[in-house]
């Protein structure tokens, strides 16, 4: 899995590139310093998983992740802050960040939240693959384009 880290703090950011390559299989593809480039990099780089810090210069990580999302669907995002709160949680999930994990947690949740979005990625695309399949049959094709339209979102 390829993930991208944007994090203005470059501690932080080191620290959160170290549990992501301890896991096999897991890469970091390229890291940011603010909203806006992490946008660019993940329209360059297509990470498979996002990490996003709350508070960045230029543009915070609510708006990059809005941005990611309408245009990416597809790839999961996780916002890690130090202003945890049930009122930043709901706020996340409109910007669509799929989990927000509290800074101070990162060594204990990160890998966890990162392994069961993916797991519940998987199991998605598998749902739309097997309604494609059906859809083998379909005289209209409709059910094809539904199964394509999930696959692409």
């Amino acid at each position: 899995m390829r993930v991208l880290i944007a994090d203005d703090n470059t501690v932080v950011r080191d620290s959160i590139k170290w549990v992501i390559e301890r896991h096999s299989g897991w890469l970091v593809c390229g890291t940011a310093v603010n909203g806006a480039e992490a946008i660019r990099l993940v329209d360059e780089l297509r990470p498979d998983f996002v990490v996003l810090d709350l508070a960045m210069p230029i543009m915070d990580g609510f708006h990059a992740a809005a941005h990611i999302n309408t245009n990416h669907p597809e790839i999961p995002i996780v916002m890690v802050t130090q202003f945890s709160s049930t009122t930043l949680r709901n706020e996340a999930k409109k910007h669509g960040i799929s989990e927000t994990i509290d800074k101070s947690e990162v060594y204990e949740y990160l890998v966890r939240t990162m392994t069961e979005l993916t797991a519940e990625s998987t199991k998605a695309d598998r749902t739309a693959e097997n309604v494609g399949d059906a859809s083998a049959d379909s005289t209209d094709g409709s059910a094809t384009s539904v199964a394509r339209t999930a696959r692409s979102s």
